[in-house]
């Protein structure tokens, strides 16, 4: 598998309003001749130094403005590189900072929360920092999605919570089956965002709240 293999990479138009013209911000800097599975396993090379060295390329739609990569790896690819990473993705970074991070979030949200707390789902929770500062919002059943297995293995230490090694499928859920659903820098590592948000506002009770992080360009 090259990073030159046409059959890897695609390229998109915009996500939001479906244009075509773009304008580079950020080129990409992707190894070539190297096999995808040294980006994606860590026992062939250090996480940390993927994220500080390789990048897709990145640019802004000359329409409505909005930021994505373009091109990208496949959908096929990426869903397989998250089923068989073999680590989570806090890095380096200590235990205690990042859940005083997601502390943060749970305290930005609570206000918002709904009336009827019967369905909590977390999708991307990799090792549950989310989950665990929320449990105490009271829901009735608490569910995190995490395809990743070291990750997911480390959610379900959680006590009082559901952790489905898996990619998310809007299909497991009913339509307005969910109350409050959270999405913490998950959006930026879809192949189609807006179709993923349409089919989970399906999924979210009338009153519910979906809550979403995502990484600011500036």
């Amino acid at each position: 598998c090259m990073n030159g293999d046409n059959n890897l990479m695609i390229e998109r138009k915009c996500n939001l309003c479906g244009s075509d013209r773009k304008k580079m911000i950020y080129q990409e800097n992707l190894p070539h001749e190297i096999d995808i599975y040294r980006i994606i396993h860590s026992q062939y090379l250090n996480v940390n130094e993927i994220h500080r060295k390789w990048n897709y390329r990145i640019v802004r739609c000359v329409d409505c403005g909005h930021i994505y990569a373009d091109p990208i790896y496949n959908a096929a690819l990426v869903e397989k590189s998250y089923l068989e990473q073999d680590h989570n993705n806090q890095f380096a970074i200590d235990d205690f900072i990042l859940q005083k991070t997601f502390d943060g979030y749970a305290k930005m949200v609570e206000s918002y929360l709904p009336v009827r707390r019967l369905v909590q789902v977390d999708i991307g929770c990799d090792t549950g920092l989310f989950l665990n500062a929320t449990i105490k919002f009271g829901f009735k059943r608490v569910i995190g999605i995490e395809p990743g297995s070291p990750a997911a293995a480390a959610a379900r230490k959680i006590k009082g919570v559901e952790i489905w090694q898996k990619i998310f499928n809007e299909n497991d859920f009913c339509d307005a089956e969910i109350d409050f659903v959270s999405v913490i820098h998950v959006l930026d590592h879809l192949v189609d965002p807006l179709g993923f948000l349409k089919g989970l506002y399906r999924k979210v009770n009338s009153g519910g709240v979906c809550f979403a992080v995502v990484h600011n360009i500036k």
